[in-house]
């Protein structure tokens, strides 16, 4: 698929005006089948800290896609890759044409997370408005690291619109390396949280898919935190210690 090159567009909330650059592919026209239809979209980090565990990445998307593929229900998928820039890689697209992270993407810049996940909601927001069908939503959220470069959205709005959206019962699993997954996890209202390390990347795919498919069958959200990192029992009786 042939992306359009890099746009300026200008987006305004109550205060401030700011200009997010997004690479965006077209979205995919599509037909109804029936009720129940899922929406199935990663918001994947691919900032210059990733470039360590790029591949392997890459790969355990390849895998949440082919786990994916065994659900057996109807679903339009959306990748898009943040930095300090948004590309979007496709947009709602079939099965069929749900591919993994292309090689031209590699790592680079900061860490736009705020952006990235806000903007997405607001794209999914838009198709479900105009594509009833699609009454579940999965988002998956990946980083290694907190918000260092988001120009609309701050963190207590992103708390905000994640959580709200958890309570309208989309299954939202936010996978987390080099940060205290869950404790980001919790702010923002998620109780599906994948804590890991580079050693793990294929599990925690696996992992985020099995929540995922769960879902989608039943439409029953899934909570199942997990910690595949070498240091979850240290971690573990910090928290312990700290609450």
């Amino acid at each position: 698929m042939r992306i359009k090159p890099s746009v300026s567009r200008k987006k305004t909330n109550s205060t401030t005006q700011t200009t997010v650059n997004e690479s965006v592919a077209p979205v995919e026209k599509t037909t109804p089948v029936g009720p129940g239809r899922t929406i199935v979209s990663a918001v994947i980090d691919g900032s210059f800290s990733m470039t360590p565990m790029w591949k392997t990445t890459v790969k355990g998307y390849e895998t949440f896609l082919d786990e994916q593929n065994k659900a057996k229900c109807e679903a339009v998928y959306c990748l898009r890759v943040f930095d300090t820039m948004q590309r979007i890689i496709y947009d709602f697209v079939p099965a069929q044409k749900a591919t993994t992270i292309p090689n031209y993407i590699q790592p680079r810049g900061g860490t736009a997370l705020n952006d990235a996940v806000c903007l997405q909601i607001e794209r999914i927001d838009q198709y479900k408005m105009e594509n009833p069908e699609f009454t579940k939503v999965v988002l998956l959220i990946m980083t290694d690291g907190e918000d260092n470069m988001s120009r609309r959205y701050d963190s207590a709005q992103l708390n905000e619109i994640v959580a709200g959206r958890v309570r309208e019962g989309w299954q939202v699993t936010l996978m987390g390396t080099s940060i205290d997954a869950f404790q980001a996890g919790s702010k923002m209202g998620i109780s599906d949280v994948i804590q890991y390390d580079k050693k793990s990347v294929t599990d925690a795919y696996k992992y985020a898919a099995r929540s995922a498919n769960l879902y989608r069958r039943t439409k029953r959200t899934v909570s199942s935190s997990v910690d595949l990192s070498e240091e979850r029992d240290e971690k573990k009786a910090n928290r312990e210690e700290n609450s």
